[in-house]
């Protein structure tokens, strides 16, 4: 795998990926692993789900420079932060469909 250098507003990462795409898709997987903690506000789920949402968009900017060479450069590519975010929250609800399915034994894994 090749490293990327990912940077779009305060995000600045260094990750390895098979492609630009998945170093921009895993830059976002790693700034919302790194969200605000939301547990010591007393928020209902729905609250804090759009709380994180709005501390993870304002650390992008709109969009996302990937390059192999390093910050603050783009041949890699450019992509769209919004559509990032959107396509990783597909997958993340994806994975947890998944868990539920394997949690309700309807779906049986080898």
């Amino acid at each position: 795998m090749a490293k990327f250098y990912v940077t779009s507003g305060e995000v600045r990462v260094v990750v390895e990926a098979q492609d630009a795409h998945a170093a921009a898709l895993w830059s976002v997987h790693l700034s919302l692993s790194k969200v605000t903690d939301l547990d010591e506000f007393e928020l209902s789920a729905d609250q804090r789900a759009d709380l994180a949402e709005f501390d993870s968009l304002s650390r992008f900017d709109r969009w996302m420079s990937v390059s192999e060479i390093g910050f603050d450069r783009d041949e890699a590519g450019i992509f769209e932060s919004l559509e990032m975010m959107v396509e990783w929250n597909q997958l993340a609800m994806a994975v947890v469909r998944l868990e539920r399915l394997i949690a309700d034994g309807n779906l049986e894994v080898e």
